[in-house]
């Protein structure tokens, strides 16, 4: 069951319960859909979030997202920050299942940027995340994310990645759509 679902009310006890005898701390949720998310934070007493942020995806930002997040004072954790690994990847290499990201891909390393790097510098920044949650396979991985420097985006290039999202189909920014 879930919050969204017809029982939220009784998780949301339950949650509360936990939190009270010291079981858990904050109570939060994560999520894939804004508008379920944007009802959540309104509904309930939310903590915190957990949502996906990166170059492409800033769909849980938007002003209203993120006017709820400061007047419930939601902390937001961020996921996703590599795109489960397809900003690692050229567009020339990329698997037969990603090949509708290719255009997408391509247009990004055009930029010239590290695309990994500057998609945790671009999280880092962002005065409304406050925590950023990575995924390695390896130690070595780690050290060379920690390795990374961290330098805000140049704005304007802030401005055209945030328009690039607005074109990105849904399908690339969705990895359980990447069958």
């Amino acid at each position: 069951s879930d919050l969204a679902g017809a029982d939220g009310a009784a998780v949301w006890r339950e949650l509360q319960d936990a939190r009270a005898r010291g079981v858990v701390g904050k109570l939060g949720v994560s999520s894939y859909d804004p508008a379920r998310l944007l009802e959540l934070v309104e509904r309930f007493e939310l903590e915190l979030v957990q949502v996906p942020f990166n170059l492409l995806d800033r769909r849980f930002f938007s002003p209203e997202l993120c006017a709820a997040y400061g007047r419930r004072k939601v902390e937001v954790h961020a996921r996703s920050v590599f795109l489960q690994g397809l900003f690692f990847l050229k567009a020339e290499t990329l698997p037969e299942n990603l090949e509708f990201a290719r255009p997408t891909v391509e247009r990004l390393q055009e930029l010239g940027l590290n695309l990994p790097a500057a998609s945790l510098a671009l999280a880092l920044g962002n005065e409304r995340i406050s925590k950023v949650v990575v995924g390695v396979t390896s130690s070595a991985e780690l050290a060379e994310i920690l390795s990374w420097p961290v330098a805000p985006l140049q704005p304007e290039l802030d401005a055209e990645l945030a328009g690039l999202w607005k074109l990105t189909s849904g399908r690339v920014l969705d990895p359980s759509l990447w069958r």
